[in-house]
């Protein structure tokens, strides 16, 4: 038997193939690969285990692909576009974490693949051997990103963010790096976006905002003020820019003049965790990689929905099934909730318009009622009595403490019983109006109730 969702994960890393737009690579607890624009995913067969925290991929995304995994991040190459890989073997990676791969090229043999690491910045020709430290001008030694524009016609510049502040440029990674000026200098710089028919336009976003460049970086200005966490422009658009934070998702028309809000569809609080990323034939079509998984959007982030059809990278922790409502299934997933029903897919579930936190660690169905719902949110047994579809949630008792689980009286919906971390059993009789604890005659170890 297979998974059957919820489909989708905290993403780490999302990448689109430089000459495909349709080839997509996903990087949450596992690695997946999409041939049609996210519609669909599939699992790639890597060695390693545990999250993947980059992904490069050269030419169509058929090829070359490099990806690094778990907390110390070694890299791994694969040559056929990740159906096999091999471990690059050089003692560089022994004791060194890598943030982040890329290939120099967005041609078909890659160029030479690039590792920003916590050692600072090194480069190898087939990806595995001869790693070589490329970061002389680099003053910090970690660096975390690392940006190529091969323009038609033009040389190419190569750019490097430092893990506390600076922004680098290079035009030959064996003579070093220049320190760009940038408004305030001392704050991080995270991504760099660069207009592929035009090198001179560039974009960046960090602490301080979203900058731009006409000069290729010599000078800057602020086109955005809030700290920026992805910024992306359509190489088919120069134009056309988009930009994501905790101030939610917009899109300039106009090279960063103004800016829209165009978050319709996207869940407030699962924001960014990946990458957001722009289709290089249309601006209209855009990927985000986010806490709940991946989105799309086929109108310039008029709509976005989500886009995670075979992702199987949730952790579920609770499953709750319908007694009463045949094919109604709710599963509790990284404090994420989501819900399927007979005739419709898993949708992230019971959270929009909210004024309730809702990082749920487990829920309970009413077996006496199908619209009644408990989950345990923060410090807080909460329920909504309309299947959470409208988001409103009420709070119906603050024990104090941390809880387990609800058993909920299948013959009298009003009596509930609540495993708590430390007051042992709590008893309402009322539907929640009223509780009290209800230990005697249990053996307990510091009133702690692990399953109700």
């Amino acid at each position: 038997m297979g998974p059957i969702g919820p489909w989708g994960g905290k993403m780490k890393c999302l990448v689109q193939a430089a000459l495909d737009p349709n080839v997509l690579f996903a990087g949450c607890d596992a690695l997946f690969k999409s041939g049609d624009g996210g519609a669909s995913w599939y699992s790639l067969p890597v060695p390693k285990q545990g999250f993947v925290s980059c992904v490069a991929a050269a030419g169509a995304g058929q090829g070359l692909v490099a990806a690094a995994f778990g907390r110390r991040g070694y890299p791994l190459v694969s040559s056929d576009g990740g159906q096999s890989w091999q471990q690059a073997t050089d003692d560089v990676f022994a004791d060194n974490k890598v943030h982040w791969l890329s290939f120099t090229s967005h041609t078909a043999d890659g160029g030479s693949l690039v590792a920003c690491t916590s050692e600072g910045l090194f480069a190898s020709e087939d990806g595995l051997t001869d790693w070589q430290r490329m970061g002389e001008g680099i003053p910090t030694t970690t660096t975390t990103a690392f940006f190529t524009c091969s323009a038609p016609g033009q040389a190419r510049y190569y750019f490097a963010c430092g893990q506390e502040q600076g922004l680098y440029r290079s035009e030959d990674l064996a003579s070093g790096w220049q320190e760009l000026d940038l408004p305030q200098p001392e704050l991080r710089i995270k991504r760099v976006a660069v207009e592929w028919r035009n090198r001179m336009n560039v974009y960046a976003c960090g602490e301080a905002g979203a900058l731009k460049s006409t000069d290729g970086g010599e000078t800057w200005e602020t086109i955005r003020q809030e700290e920026t966490d992805r910024v992306a422009i359509a190489s088919s658009a120069t134009t056309v820019v988009y930009a994501a934070g905790g101030f939610g998702l917009v899109i300039s028309p106009d090279s960063g003049a103004s800016w829209q809000t165009r978050q319709d569809g996207l869940v407030i609080g699962n924001w960014v965790s990946g990458d957001l990323v722009v289709s290089s034939q249309s601006p209209l079509d855009a990927w985000l990689g986010s806490k709940a998984g991946v989105y799309r959007t086929d109108d310039a982030g008029g709509s976005w929905y989500p886009s995670n059809y075979g992702i199987a990278a949730w952790s579920v922790s609770n499953v709750a099934v319908s007694d009463r409502a045949p094919g109604l299934i709710f599963a509790n997933c990284v404090y994420n909730l989501f819900r399927k029903t007979q005739d419709t897919d898993w949708q992230l579930w019971g959270v929009t318009g909210t004024t309730i936190d809702l990082s749920v660690e487990w829920l309970a169905l009413d077996p006496t009622d199908d619209a009644t719902v408990y989950a345990w949110s923060g410090s807080k047994l909460i329920r909504s009595v309309d299947m959470g579809n409208d988001g409103t949630w009420e709070t119906v008792f603050e024990p104090g403490c941390g809880a387990r689980g609800l058993a909920i009286d299948p013959e009298n919906g009003d009596n509930l019983y609540l495993a708590t971390m430390s007051r042992g059993v709590m008893v309402s009789r009322d539907g929640g109006e009223s509780w009290e604890e209800s230990n005697s005659g249990l053996a307990l170890d510091g009133n702690e109730v692990h399953l109700i």
